[in-house]
């Protein structure tokens, strides 16, 4: 009896594994979908707290600031060469020119530029993985962090370093399996004086793709045999 609990043990430790495994990446890979905040409005457009914006496949993205939520942010434009309509500075790499971006940036009673993240992002659908291009508004180096959620659960996160210019930095990871619903982009560091950490802008949130790695099909395997082992020991016990 004793052996048979502990089949039945293993069965159930292995098929109540409920999370996959993490990869952080620093470059977008197979993208399957994109949320692109020009669908908020043009350049300047404000956004409240909770605004939300529909990916291109009909996945629902929810924007939550962290900061004084109440000021909101805006819509900013990355500007060509020869800017025209647009707000944000041409970048070398990262940003490119004509993107929307998201700037967490609000106006303070006195009308001050008050920084409003850290940004959190709760999509309706599970995702294998996501990620964006984020800047720090002041100019030179900065560190940025991204967590992934599944509901209130950390999958995992990690820590990102600028170049010295303080030039876009992709924040992004994959999951084994889809199970992330919720990815925070934190700055946590600038160099520049005035910096606000809680001040950037964040390009169009990729919707990314993993395939199972080759273990978890043979972890699959496993869970299935040892429930028609316990299974088979069961009947062999009732008879």
């Amino acid at each position: 009896m004793k052996r048979l609990l502990s089949h039945a043990a293993l069965f159930t430790a292995l098929a109540g594994s409920a999370f996959g495994s993490v990869t952080f990446l620093s470059a977008p890979n197979s993208v399957l979908d994109t949320v692109n905040w020009g669908n908020i409005g043009g350049d300047g457009t404000l956004f409240s707290d909770g605004q939300t914006v529909t990916s291109g496949l009909g996945n629902v993205t929810t924007i939550n600031l962290g900061t004084q939520p109440g000021l909101g942010g805006l819509t900013s434009v990355v500007c060509a060469p020869s800017p025209s309509g647009c707000s944000w500075p041409n970048q070398p790499s990262g940003f490119s020119a004509g993107d929307t971006l998201i700037w967490l940036e609000g106006l303070d009673t006195n009308s001050n530029p008050v920084g409003t993240g850290p940004l959190t992002l709760t999509l309706a659908n599970s995702v294998f993985g996501l990620g964006a291009y984020i800047q720090a508004t002041s100019a030179g180096a900065f560190t940025a962090t991204l967590a992934l959620y599944n509901g209130g659960t950390l999958l995992g996160s990690q820590s990102y370093s600028s170049d010295g210019a303080g030039d876009p930095l992709f924040l992004g990871g994959a999951d084994t399996i889809k199970d992330i619903t919720k990815a925070v982009f934190t700055v946590t560091a600038c160099g520049s004086f005035g910096c606000d950490v809680n001040d950037f802008a964040v390009d169009t949130v990729d919707i990314l793709a993993a395939t199972p790695e080759p273990a978890t099909f043979g972890l699959s395997g496993m869970v299935l045999a040892v429930g028609f082992a316990v299974r088979k020991r069961l009947q062999r016990g009732n008879k």
